[in-house]
């Protein structure tokens, strides 16, 4: 702050570190965005990860950030073996209880277990663990048959979210290293965009929660079709923030591994989808 360096920054902080005096001060210094391992939002959950947080850490961390309207990306682990549906309710609460600027890490996560850890002893002696590969790639069964059917068809449909996530992130990205000569409203618009897909999941997630518990019935041809008009809605929206640069002699250059590709949505999932009922 002395020396007036304009600067932008992330950084990475447990819940129960986040101080509002310090993070206040980061703020002046171009503190821009905060990443918090909240992992969970419940006990049994928090315990098995041993992240040694409470979910009132979690909440309290996610209100000090949007009173500060500093940036929060919620890190999450949302599946695992002991994964239950009142996981997903405690889940799905929190990501749309969060107000102020805020990035959530792709809700659709599953736990994933490397070779000599804790973890890999606990879920080994617990007998869920099965080896996948001589690498020590690991796969596990879920205890909760309805969990298992929400996971199967979640990564089913994961592909249809991924390419646009990927440029959102390519386009933050860009706007880290030129926030400078960026128009003033692309970090709105693109905050806007990304807000729309994590509500988008959001809604997808439930969906299947409902339909696991039975409130609700599900056809494949109907959820493709949604989910296809939802990630298009936002691919215009990037599209939009692209244009509206370009229109001021702004040129963006993504990287060609994150760029979305409008014109194929599902990977080619649509001939094994047609027809069939969840």
């Amino acid at each position: 702050l002395e020396r007036e360096l304009d600067i932008r920054f992330v950084i990475q902080l447990r819940a129960v570190a986040v101080d509002a005096s310090v993070l206040n001060r980061l703020k002046e210094a171009g503190l821009e965005l905060v990443m918090i391992g909240i992992e969970a939002l419940d006990e049994e959950t928090l315990d098995l990860y041993g992240k040694h947080t409470s979910i009132d850490d979690n909440y309290r961390a996610a209100q000090i950030l949007a009173d500060l309207n500093i940036r929060f990306r919620a890190c999450y682990i949302t599946f695992n073996p002991y994964t239950k549906i009142s996981h997903l309710r405690n889940s799905i609460r929190f990501f749309r209880s969060l107000t102020g600027p805020h990035q959530c890490d792709h809700i659709f996560n599953r736990l994933f277990v490397l070779h000599g850890t804790p973890m890999e002893r606990k879920l080994n002696d617990a007998g869920v663990l099965h080896l996948r590969s001589a690498q020590y790639q690991y796969d596990y069964d879920f205890q909760n048959p309805q969990i298992a059917q929400i996971w199967k068809y979640c990564e089913f449909y994961l592909p249809i979210f991924t390419p646009v996530k990927r440029e959102i992130g390519a386009l933050w990205e860009w706007w880290f290293q030129h926030y400078q000569e960026a128009q003033a409203q692309f970090e709105i618009e693109l905050e806007h965009c990304e807000h729309d897909l994590t509500n988008h999941h959001l809604y997808f997630l439930e969906n299947l929660v409902d339909w696991a518990e039975g409130k609700i019935n599900l056809d494949t041809d109907w959820l493709l079709s949604t989910m296809q008009k939802r990630v298009s809605d936002v691919a215009q929206g990037l599209e939009k923030i692209k244009k509206n640069q370009a229109e001021q002699g702004i040129s963006i250059q993504l990287n060609s591994n994150y760029v979305f590709d409008p014109s194929d949505l599902t990977y080619g999932l649509e001939d094994d989808l047609r027809g069939q009922n969840l």
